[in-house]
């Protein structure tokens, strides 16, 4: 994006938080930002921000944010492309066995966590979808378990409850060995949605200073619709998104400096025709990757979902949505989220898990292959071969060939051979995914940090239901 356009937005985001304001729905951080200077205007909720305020926060706020695996062994990485994260938070599945739509539950809660900790291009593990046969208001505790029992990965999700802030931190401890090494090697982050525009509810301002104050990194998903929680504009949704992220950050730095916050993005069109947020569009690429660009510019951690579809199953229409979003965000992506997903959010399917990371195995191919060296290798080869030489028993080729990319779900080869079966990408997906979960283990938590994780969440969920969600476990592993 020309920098121009990039200070014109940041400029513009600032009127935004000084004229404007945020609505921050929490009497003590309200108080307490008054106290730290900011104009507040009690009786509505709203927090002022002026630029100098904002720079500031800006200039002390960490750009980079450390989330690890499971065992706190390994930190992810941002230096060779987007990580792939898996979507959140639908409310029904395709079924696996019968393909037909149905509401989500916690067995595949713990099935698709499981799938994910087997795909290799997928690196972070969210529950992705919502179990529907929980308490909704505390689900999110139990979903957090279940991933966490079921990966050795980092995993991404939220709770809604404030006070299952707290609880989820016993969790992480349980399985880090301790808060103080939960702060400094973060298994799991999680993540908060304004209201767009400009406006958070009350439980949602405290879960996120609840994870400020115990040093949890969570990203600030703003999702903004063209035309109807922002201007239908190119810029309007841009805008917004960077005042909401900006303002949240300045304000969650002046109450607990140096908190890891990402900058998330689902920028989307609206359907004027029938009122629809839309996901397969055009339009919405090139939002999520304005916004990434401003992520660049600040030098945040970027999270933005380049996986969107409004198909309802996996086929044709899901693939090309997904691929559209997602090519133009790949350059200023560090996360990018939405494996799974069809149906405008709403449902997962396991065949388009399975195929979505298959995608994203492609499009780092496309990243990662660029050219080395100055030619002169080439150049020699050319000359030790000479006109009509051959190039195929040379190690170069032999070496070029082991690491090509080679689809394991798309058909290459005569029509014939194809014929034959005649399987689509989808069916070989299902395959797939019926085989990870027969076959993957992952890593198992020592039993009694799992009888601790369940203690912790029957103190919020019924024990009837964590036993429940519980049950499959011992297979798993």
């Amino acid at each position: 994006m020309d920098n121009s356009l990039t200070m014109q937005i940041h400029d513009r985001t600032l009127e935004v938080l000084d004229e404007v304001g945020l609505m921050w729905p929490d009497e003590p951080s309200l108080r307490a930002l008054a106290r730290r200077g900011f104009k507040v205007d009690q009786a509505h909720h709203r927090v002022y921000m002026s630029a100098a305020q904002v720079e500031t926060a800006l200039e002390r706020a960490p750009r980079d944010v450390a989330l690890y695996v499971r065992d706190g062994a390994e930190r992810l990485a941002y230096d060779r492309g987007p990580l792939l994260m898996g979507a959140g938070t639908g409310v029904a599945v395709v079924d696996l066995e019968t393909g037909e739509r149905r509401p989500s539950t916690s067995r595949d809660v713990a099935q698709l966590a499981r799938i994910q900790d087997a795909l290799p291009n997928l690196e972070i593990v969210r529950p992705i979808v919502t179990m529907t046969d929980a308490d909704p208001r505390h689900s999110g505790l139990l979903e957090y378990a279940l991933a966490l029992c079921h990966t050795g990965k980092h995993v991404h999700h939220r709770v809604l409850d404030p006070g299952d802030v707290e609880l989820l931190a016993e969790i992480g401890a349980a399985i880090a060995g301790g808060a103080q090494r939960l702060r400094q090697r973060p298994i799991v982050s999680g993540l908060y949605c304004p209201l767009s525009p400009l406006a958070y509810t009350a439980d949602n301002v405290r879960c996120m200073l609840e994870y400020a104050r115990r040093g949890i990194p969570f990203q600030i998903l703003s999702q903004t619709i063209l035309g109807a929680s922002a201007p239908a504009t190119v810029m309007g949704p841009v805008i917004v998104t960077n005042a909401e992220i900006l303002g949240t950050m300045t304000l969650v730095q002046n109450l607990y400096p140096g908190t890891q916050v990402m900058y998330g993005g689902l920028l989307s069109p609206m359907d004027m025709r029938s009122g629809l947020v839309t996901y397969g569009t055009p339009e919405m690429g090139v939002l999520l990757a304005l916004a990434g660009c401003m992520a660049r510019h600040y030098g945040f951690i970027s999270v933005l979902a380049g996986l969107r579809t409004d198909a309802k199953q996996c086929d044709v229409q899901a693939g090309f949505e997904k691929a559209l979003g997602l090519w133009p965000i790949l350059p200023v992506a560090d996360i990018v989220y939405g494996a799974g997903n069809l149906d405008t959010g709403l449902t997962c399917a396991y065949d388009q898990l399975v195929l979505d990371d298959e995608l994203m195995s492609a499009a780092r191919r496309q990243l990662w292959w660029q050219p080395e060296g100055d030619g002169r290798f080439e150049v020699d080869l050319l000359r030790e071969a000479g006109p009509r030489g051959n190039f195929l028993t040379l190690q170069s080729t032999v070496r070029a060939a082991r690491e090509g990319w080679y689809p394991r779900f798309f058909v290459r080869g005569d029509y014939e051979t194809w014929a034959r079966e005649r399987k689509s990408a989808a069916e070989r997906a299902r395959d797939r995914a019926r085989e990870l979960l027969a076959e993957h283990r992952p890593p198992p938590l020592p039993a009694e940090t799992v009888a601790e994780i369940r203690r912790i969440v029957e103190r919020r969920v019924d024990p009837a239901t964590v036993a429940h969600a519980f049950a499959g476990r011992e297979d798993a592993q």
